[in-house]
């Protein structure tokens, strides 16, 4: 891991310092900013920061694109980094290389069933929670899915808003 650490003193807003690092973990990149009072740094009060470890992000697999965009945008509000898959390998080569803390997944890909993704997901990553949507959604396939590991199903159409407080509750 390679830690780059700048520290900017801003004169506008007085007894605050801007952190900003990059965390080179893998062939991942992450960048994250925080705030930290001097007051707290001057007194040793560092609960009382943000945790730079907070920053996280979700993974968006949808073959459709215009869905796709549409959760992207929806997701864009969250304090979350969001990235892109289009296929089920797309999705397990992205969570190789830089694991997300959520994955937001369509059943139906072109190239795999989401579900059996799901399984490959939660076998790499157990710490990675897994939310399905389908738009061809019944009993049996929620079940399937909860049964695998997702932690919620959502079934198209669905409300963007229940969608973003859902993911909000998660992180």
């Amino acid at each position: 891991m390679e830690l780059f650490l700048f520290v900017i003193f801003s004169a506008s807003v007085p007894f605050i310092i801007y952190l900003y690092f990059v965390i080179k973990q893998r062939s991942c990149v992450q960048e994250a900013a925080v705030t930290v009072d001097r007051n707290a740094l001057m007194h040793g009060q560092m609960d009382e920061a943000e945790d730079v470890t907070s920053h996280c992000s979700i993974l968006v697999v949808e073959d459709q694109m215009p869905i796709r965009i549409l959760l992207k945008e929806a997701l864009d509000e969250l304090p979350l980094e969001v990235r892109e898959a289009e296929t089920g390998e797309q999705a397990l080569n992205s969570m190789r290389a830089c694991p997300s803390k959520i994955v937001l997944m369509d059943v139906s890909l072109p190239d795999m069933n989401g579900l059996d993704v799901l399984h490959t997901v939660r076998t790499m990553r157990p710490d990675t929670e897994v939310i399905m949507m389908s738009a061809y959604s019944d009993a049996d396939k929620v079940n399937e899915a909860k049964a695998a590991g997702a932690i919620g199903f959502f079934s198209k159409p669905f409300d963007l808003e229940e969608l973003r407080a859902y993911i909000s509750s998660r992180l």
